[in-house]
């Protein structure tokens, strides 16, 4: 079964195809941000976490996402306005069974893992233990949580967040849980004085929702992420971001990957213009192939022109070009919201960038699943090859 387009707006449908129904669980990301802010004003960290020299994360899969969106916004913004120098430490995310070489006691990392028995992940952390580094886990529980609690670690409940009676912690896809980890990542380095910022997490929350209310099945009136997928779905979908969307555009590649059952690629702007523009000359393959170019004002203000021309490149080739400006959205989001806009200055424009980017993505993925008949919550793959020793 598939579900039409004016039929993503019927629970009824949707529910034959997402019978677990995830969307609720998708919703979840006020409540996300809500709850890793007052976990990182309530967790206690030993007062030396804050002379680490170097943060590394380490994750898989959808936990590593929010480390990628930490370092897209510590590279963006988060600078000493006094003396123009990064008001950050060295900060590297890391998706492998070891830590770099140069971790030692003044590393501060990171573990991230939502069900806490990813293989690598715990790896990861034994190797920190062996190093001295400062530890603080991101997790909901399993083997992860059990050996941080041995050795005194501090740990971070990613899982903070869930209504136990909607929905068990075991029930949740990682994949959805990725805005507790993002925040509260970025809410622990600024309790620890590693960045000079300062998380407005109530004005986040709300922003959040207010996307999420604009995307969800339930408004069937100027849902963009409906509208998207179903120009994306059945398609190969390669991602283009700059600045802070480059990690958009790796969520965005992911998620469709895991929810829609369906090949995609991401690719980073302004590099992509030094490599990739050169492979467009692939014959057979343009019917198959969806463009989606992320953009934001900054962006088109740096290279406006280039996005043009790359636009322009793609069409001359033909293949299918989506652009798709954030600022576009805010104007929509602007018209029902129940509150006033945001500001969109300062250092909290790059994380609400990440939140609508990831929004939009998040839910143009689960809309392809169900426009091509894809249950949008199992990755048996990703399952199987998780229980391979």
């Amino acid at each position: 079964m598939v579900i039409e387009q004016e039929k993503l707006d019927d629970l009824e449908e949707i529910k034959i195809l997402d019978p677990s129904e995830m969307w609720k669980r998708m919703k979840t990301v006020p409540e996300q941000i809500m709850s890793a802010g007052e976990q990182v004003s309530n967790i206690v960290l030993p007062a030396q976490y804050r002379t680490a020299k170097a943060v590394v994360f380490s994750g898989m899969g959808g936990s590593a996402v929010a480390g990628d969106f930490v370092q897209s916004v510590l590279a963006s913004t988060w600078i000493d306005r006094d003396s123009h120098q990064s008001a950050a430490p060295i900060f590297g995310v890391y998706r492998s069974h070891s830590l770099p070489a140069w971790v030692d006691e003044t590393t501060l990392v990171l573990i991230s893992s939502y069900s806490g028995n990813t293989q690598e992940t715990l790896a990861c952390f034994d190797d920190a233990v062996k190093r001295s580094a400062m530890i603080i886990v991101l997790t909901s529980g399993g083997k992860l949580q059990e050996k941080a609690a041995r050795v005194g670690v501090p740990i971070f409940d990613v899982g903070g967040f869930i209504d136990h009676e909607s929905f068990s912690k075991d029930s949740v896809e990682p994949r959805t849980t990725v805005m507790a980890s993002f925040v509260g990542s970025l809410g622990l380095l600024c309790k620890l004085d590693l960045v000079h910022g300062e998380l407005n997490i109530r004005e986040l929350a709300g922003f959040a929702e207010d996307f999420t209310r604009l995307y969800e099945p339930l408004n069937a009136t100027d849902n963009f992420a409906k509208e998207l997928a179903t120009h994306l779905a059945g398609k190969i979908v390669v991602i283009y971001g700059g600045d802070e969307l480059d990690s958009v555009a790796r969520r965005w590649k992911t998620q469709i990957n895991e929810n829609a059952d369906s090949w995609a690629f991401a690719e980073a702007l302004p590099d992509a213009n030094h490599n990739s523009v050169n492979g467009y000359r692939v014959k057979g393959i343009k019917n198959n192939v969806e463009v989606v170019l992320l953009s934001h004002t900054h962006i088109q203000r740096q290279g406006n022109t280039k996005l043009h021309r790359l636009q322009e490149l793609f069409q001359s080739k033909g293949v299918s070009v989506n652009p798709v400006s954030l600022e576009s959205q805010l104007i929509v989001r602007d018209k029902i919201a129940k509150s006033l806009p945001l500001l969109r200055v300062g250092q909290q424009i790059e994380i609400m960038r990440i939140i609508v980017g990831t929004c939009l993505g998040d839910w143009v993925s689960y809309y392809m699943a169900l426009i091509t008949g894809v249950n949008p919550s199992p990755v048996p793959h990703i399952t199987e090859l998780k229980d391979v020793q």
